[in-house]
């Protein structure tokens, strides 16, 4: 899920026009990309409003948080697979059915999915803003709804994807 998210990122990063086709909301998008994905020296305060820069900050460190996480996580399976005799199959097979119940909440109950996700991640409350703030204009409901479909198809077909060569493998040894 984390790389499909990042990819996702990085193709709204290259191509602003997937988000928007308001110049100076590109390049809003572009400067808030910027500071989420590597650049952390950058002014968003020029960007946005003090609770939206706050939320962005805070967006930032739950990436890097998540992405360290990820890394270990990998690193710990590949290290402990032998260990534990993981069975990549059954890890698989469960993987499948947990996103597909993510796909379905994600399309059938998008805003109580969203407001939970938000919720667990912020519970200081900085992600609510106006409907005429950067971030709302920027990034509105119909483009998270998105967004999260496609993010958890893309994890989905992954795992099919996977599942196929783990069954081939089987059948060849």
């Amino acid at each position: 899920v984390l790389l499909n998210a990042y990819l996702l990122f990085w193709l709204s990063y290259l191509f602003p026009s997937l988000i928007t086709s308001d110049l100076k909301l590109q390049v809003n998008h572009l400067a808030i990309s910027q500071y989420i994905l590597w650049d952390n020296s950058l002014d968003i305060n020029s960007v946005l409003d003090s609770d939206q820069a706050k939320h962005i900050s805070d967006v930032r460190e739950l990436v890097k948080k998540v992405s360290l996480f990820s890394l270990g996580f990998v690193v710990a399976l590949l290290l402990l697979k032998k260990t534990f005799k993981l069975n990549l199959r059954t890890a698989v097979k469960y993987s499948i059915f947990v996103t597909a119940i993510f796909i379905f909440k994600s399309i059938f109950f998008f805003m109580p999915f969203f407001i939970k996700f938000h919720e667990l991640l912020f519970p200081q409350g900085n992600w609510q803003f106006p409907s005429d703030s950067v971030l709302i204009s920027l990034y509105p409901e119909k483009l998270w709804l998105t967004f999260t479909v496609i993010l958890f198809v893309l994890t989905l077909a992954v795992l099919l994807i996977t599942q196929t060569v783990i069954k081939r493998k089987v059948t060849n040894t």
